[in-house]
């Protein structure tokens, strides 16, 4: 309080409160006083006047501000503060200056970032406007570090996989992980805030209701149990109760960790039966014991925690050779591999606490051996008793099995091969027939004009190189009809020996060893020349430097039980052999797949060996290939022996003149334009009457309109109706009627049994000779047809 007399400080003279000194002296103590409270407040207050000028700035705002308030006072506010203009600290200001609303904000300092305050806006009775502000920078700092320390475990919660989750005082979830979406199907922002009952359902919670009323009295603990979830299933669990004590020394909520615990349990179900087995064993009888010691094929031992062998069963002798005597007393690594002998050290620290999970370790044999031994063990008495299984020949049918696979596996991959190869061959051979029969046509036509005789025998060796390559996919593809005979290998390597020497030059010797009186090999002899040939020019490549090829033969018996799985008999074994650089071994692995090659572009097919590996196993052989790098490459092929002697080597000339066979009545059947158009003039230039169709449909309609045709000549691959059905269909029209099959795709298929069959593609040559086989009808006139129909 001020006395109502105020002593102005001179001589002892009182001044009244009427007096207008009084009064200013009363205002002068009153604000010293009001200076000196806001002075020892901690919070930040300071004015400003209507021309928004500061007229007040305690300590505490000099402290939050970091400036000195001989700098603020008497400056306007935007001057100090420029930054404020524009924002929601300016909108509050000027509302409670202009309009006399107050306001209270939370903002940053406007000087020093990083400070936080409450800011209170008052608007003055006299005019203009006070503002305090409490620090609230220590708060908000620790509010960021919460919400970043809620965020961190939200993240780590998330990654656990088990549920995690806080549910308050009435029962309802204020926190879940993203492990309750996994289990329940609902995402964990429409879990928060709902019942548990809600969630886990009425039968789970009717079995948790007792355990969260021992969580809210304060009692942690963990129950393993099942648990009948609503959405979740049946699961069996392992629950945690952890409860959230609050200020006041209650609980104020419950935290929640589930775990799916079935894997588990089975595992532990399984190793608790395991070890109740053996515990069962070892406290039989002494006679019972004994006889299952001495008896069991498994090794039974007992060893010391440190590894000494205190015991072993008479299994030991039989398995690896050491006797009880040998091994009592030493230690049990002397007798483990080396590079199982951590993990074995491990096993047995883990197998003297209880509990040791499936191990296997290679022990060693009295002779120097090893066998893989799996085992089980219990600790007993200080003790440890373990019982042990020979799985070395398990182990090795399991790697003679993933072998097996292997094998099959690259079988399929081959065939897959073969089927693609075989199909683009058979639409290959279509192509090529209009080509080859056309050029062949045009050479005998313009036989005596050089220059064009030349183009066109160009050309059809261009066309015969395409056939052999045709010839060598269907080879691999199986595809191919051989023409298997009886061949004498020795001569065809002695007839061929001048070609393959001029094929691979001077600068290569050839080196041959037949074995003496072989009998005759069951094998294509053309395609056995163009395989010898094959392989010879892959041993030159393999040799830039020139070099030797040995060629060999002999005659060999294949047993039953050779690993190459072909049934026993005879056979001819063919091998050529050079020195060059050799395959390495994933090159070797692939070397008879098709259009594979190591060669430069241009200079190899990649056809040549998958030829040749066709060639052997269409022939009823084998084929095998032996390659190191840097030490050159063997490729033998086997082919049956043949019961009839062999003949006289094919000759073919170059030009052969045409065998005029008597004129045929034929009925022409492709579903190909250009191959109908192009089969259809060679036979007509052959002196023969010719009606084409495009499909079996249209050849049955006409067989049923006309009676006087000698021959049905059909392609075999045909939509809606194939070669053999309309083969089948015209018996039945025509018994008398001759027909052959016309194809590009004659394989392993069952093309029909004695039907004549024509190999696309062709000259006039082929067809002459082939159509030499079938003679008109008796009688035969042809009906309406003319060599121009």
């Amino acid at each position: 309080m001020v006395d109502d007399d105020v002593d102005a400080g001179g001589e002892g003279e009182r001044l009244k409160p009427d007096d207008v000194d009084y009064l200013q002296e009363r205002l002068r103590l009153s604000e010293g006083h009001l200076q000196a409270v806001l002075e020892s407040v901690d919070e930040c207050f300071y004015a400003l006047n209507t021309d928004w000028r500061f007229t007040l700035f305690n300590r505490a705002s000099e402290e939050y501000f970091g400036i000195s308030r001989d700098k603020i006072l008497g400056r306007k506010l935007w001057d100090v503060f420029p930054q404020g203009l524009g924002s929601e600290y300016e909108r509050c200001c000027r509302a409670a200056m202009e309009h006399g609303v107050g306001a209270s904000i939370e903002t940053s300092s406007l000087l020093r970032p990083g400070r936080f305050g409450d800011l209170r806006i008052t608007p003055l009775t006299g005019g203009g406007i006070a503002i305090s502000i409490t620090d609230i920078t220590k708060r908000k700092l620790a509010q960021d570090r919460a919400l970043n320390t809620e965020r961190e475990l939200q993240i780590l919660t998330d990654a656990l996989p088990v549920l995690i989750s806080y549910v308050d005082k009435d029962e309802r979830y204020r926190f879940v992980n993203r492990e309750y979406e996994r289990w329940f199907g609902v995402k964990r922002e429409d879990l928060l805030g709902r019942h548990v009952r809600e969630v886990i359902g009425d039968d789970a919670y009717n079995i948790a209701k007792p355990q969260i009323q021992r969580a809210m009295s304060g009692e942690r603990f963990r129950n393993e149990q099942f648990m009948p979830y609503k959405d979740a299933g049946a699961r069996e669990v392992s629950i945690d109760f952890v409860p959230r004590i609050g200020g006041d020394g209650t609980p104020e909520g419950y935290y929640v960790l589930v775990q799916d615990i079935a894997e588990r349990k089975h595992t532990e179900r399984e190793l608790n039966s395991l070890t109740v087995s053996l515990k069962q064993r070892v406290e039989e009888t002494v006679s019972e014991r004994d006889r299952i010691w001495n008896n069991s094929r498994d090794l039974l031992l007992v060893i010391e925690p440190e590894g000494t062998l205190r015991s072993v069963n008479p299994a030991w002798l039989a398995t690896l050779g050491w006797t009880s005597e040998e091994l009592v007393g030493r230690n049990y690594l002397e007798f483990i591999h080396p590079d199982d002998q951590l993990a074995s050290v491990q096993a047995l620290k883990i197998a003297s606490q209880g509990e040791l999970p499936p191990f296997e370790v290679r022990l060693r044999t009295k002779d120097g051996g090893y066998r893989s031994i799996a085992w089980v063990a219990v600790p007993e008495g200080g003790l440890v008793y373990g019982s042990g299984r020979d799985v070395t020949a398990f182990n090795a049918y399991q790697a003679e099995l993933e072998q097996a696979r292997a094998q099959l596996s690259e079988i399929q991959k081959m065939d897959t091969l073969g089927q693609l190869s075989g199909g683009i061959a058979h639409d290959f051979n279509n192509l090529l027939t209009p080509i080859v029969g056309a050029l062949d046509m045009l050479r005998r036509k313009y036989k005596d004009d050089e220059r064009s005789a030349r183009w066109l025998s160009g050309a059809l060796q261009a066309s015969e190189r395409a056939r052999i390559l045709v010839s060598r996919l269907l080879i691999f593809a199986r595809r191919h009809h051989l023409e298997a005979r009886p061949v004498d290998v020795a001569i065809l390597v002695r007839d061929m020996l001048d070609l393959v020497r001029r094929t691979l030059g001077p600068q290569f010797q050839i080196h041959v060893e037949m074995a003496e009186n072989m009998p005759a090999a069951l094998v294509d002899p053309h395609q056995l020349e163009l395989a010898l040939l094959n392989l010879c020019v892959n041993g030159r490549d393999a040799m830039p430097d020139g070099g030797m090829i040995m060629i060999t033969g002999d005659h060999v018996c294949q047993p039953a039980s050779d690993p190459t799985m072909l049934p026993g008999g005879n056979f001819i074994r063919l091998s050529v052999e050079d020195c060059g650089h050799g395959m390495e071994p994933d090159v070797a692995r692939r070397a008879v797949e098709p259009f594979f090659t190591t060669k430069e572009v241009g200079k190899g097919t990649g056809l040549g060996l998958s030829m040749v590996h066709g060639l052997a196993m269409q022939s009823g052989g084998y084929f095998h290939l032996e390659s190191e790098a840097g030490e050159g490459t063997k490729v033998t092929i086997t082919f049956p022996v043949a019961e009839a002697l062999a003949g006289q080597a094919l000759v073919q000339s170059d030009f052969e003149p045409i065998t005029r066979a008597p004129t045929l009545s034929v009925l022409l059947v492709d579903d190909e334009d250009l191959v109908l158009e192009a089969n259809a003039e060679m036979l007509r230039a052959l002196g023969h009457r010719v009606k084409s169709v495009l499909s079996g449909s249209a050849a049955l309609a006409e067989l049923l309109t006309d009676t006087h045709y000698d021959l049905l000549l059909t392609d075999y691959m045909m939509p809606n109706m194939s070669g053999l059905q309309l083969i089948d269909e015209a018996r039945r029209l025509r018994k008398d009627l001759s027909v052959a099959l016309v194809t590009g795709f004659m394989g392993n298929r069952n093309l029909g049994d004695g039907i004549p069959r024509l190999a696309k593609p062709f000259r006039m040559t082929d067809l002459a000779q082939f159509l030499a086989h079938f003679a008109p009808r008796s009688g035969s006139t042809g009906g309406g047809l003319s060599k121009e129909h």
